[in-house]
């Protein structure tokens, strides 16, 4: 009976042993990372620590299929290239009549190279860096029948708040106009500054008022 007694002793330790070495393995276990947009997760693990920057999640990104391939990607890049955003505003503040009108493009210039070490996230095999162009936002401001802005917004306008390799290799990857702000008397434009093909970039915003005083802003900052 006392031999009895022993031996389920043993086997309760060995099976609570066991049982507790698969807890441990699953709970160890690495879980693979789905890519959020643009390969957001995946990029920004591997590129942050050289980099520094930080994931940005434009609109565009939001629209992106999860397990969208690299072709597919890269094609829905190339097609945004033709594609033009045109919006126009009316407000009234006070006396003054003001009137916005937004236009967002391509300026199909083909400067910018993204290098191969931003493509290798997406796990090709010989990746390489490809050709791509830069956006701009061109915004007019009219209050009164007088123009008060009239400018060409380009990434250049951004260089102040730009880490190098956004300098380098981002874009105007979006523009969203928010509206007209009456308690500072401003236009609000949000920009998104990505590495193309990447979720590596920056939020910033542009805030012009009816004087045509126009101010960049770092959303990290703010």
């Amino acid at each position: 009976m006392k031999n009895i007694a022993i031996a389920l002793i043993i086997i309760m330790f060995l099976g609570s042993c066991g049982e507790k070495q698969t807890r441990n393995t699953a709970s160890n276990k690495p879980v693979a990372a789905t890519r959020d947009s643009v390969n957001k997760k995946k990029a920004v693990d591997q590129q942050n620590a050289k980099t520094n920057l930080k994931a940005d999640t434009g609109d565009k990104a939001d629209d992106e299929n999860p397990t969208q391939s690299f072709k597919e990607a890269l094609a829905e890049t190339v097609a945004s290239y033709n594609e033009v955003e045109n919006l126009d505003d009316a407000v009234v503040d006070g006396s003054d009549t003001l009137h916005m009108h937004l236009k967002y493009y391509c300026l199909h210039d083909s400067s910018l190279t993204v290098p191969e070490e931003y493509m290798a996230v997406w796990g090709e095999k010989d990746p390489k860096g490809f050709i791509t162009n830069n956006f701009a936002s061109k915004i007019v401001i009219v209050k009164n029948k007088d123009t008060v802005f009239n400018k060409i917004i380009t990434k250049k306008v951004f260089n102040g708040i730009l880490e190098e390799p956004l300098k380098k290799y981002a874009i105007l990857y979006t523009c969203n106009y928010e509206g007209y702000d009456k308690a500072t008397g401003e236009f609000i434009f949000d920009y998104s500054i990505t590495i193309p093909m990447t979720d590596l970039g920056v939020p910033a915003s542009i805030k012009v008022d009816k004087k045509g005083h126009c101010r960049v802003l770092d959303q990290y900052a703010n």
